[in-house]
Order: C-alpha cells, then structure tokens, then sequence
C-alpha cells in the first residue's frame, strides 16, 4: 500500500462499535471505531517534516468527532532509519 508521497510499512487496525450511552427514548447509543497502529515512510523529507509536526499537535488535540469523550487519540512513535 503506498502512493508517491508515502508508503505503508506496516498496520494492525480493528473496526469496533462502542456504547457511548442512551438517548431520551432509553435506546443505546453507538458509534464506529478502530484500534490499532499504522507504521508509514514518506520518502520526501519536507514533506515528513511537516507531517511529523502535524501528527504531535493531533497526539495532544486528537482526531475526528468526540475527541472529548475520548475518541481519536493517537500516538506518535518517531523512529530514525538506519
């Protein structure tokens, strides 16, 4: 999997469907989710520069909808190449 600006290395991801609670009527309320990692290069090294930044700032501020419930946090791992 891989374009001209980036390519998988590796991924292990996992659809969930969480309870996030009731609504008025009592019925439950679900959303749609994954679990995992992804393990990417991108091979220009601006354009890795600017995708690192914008990882750590989506490490503190998260990703998507209901980030303060919770959903969309990520982790960033930077590893240097041999």
């Amino acid at each position: 999997m891989s374009n001209a600006l980036s390519r998988v290395i590796g991924y292990n991801l996992k659809p969930l469907i969480v309870i996030i609670g009731e609504d008025s009527k009592g019925n439950l309320r679900t959303t749609r989710g994954f679990v995992g990692w992804i393990e990417f290069d991108i091979v220009y090294e601006k354009l890795k520069r600017a995708v690192t930044k914008y990882l750590l700032v989506a490490s503190v501020l998260g990703i998507g909808r209901s980030r303060g419930i919770g959903f969309g946090e990520i982790r960033v791992e930077l590893k240097s190449q041999s």
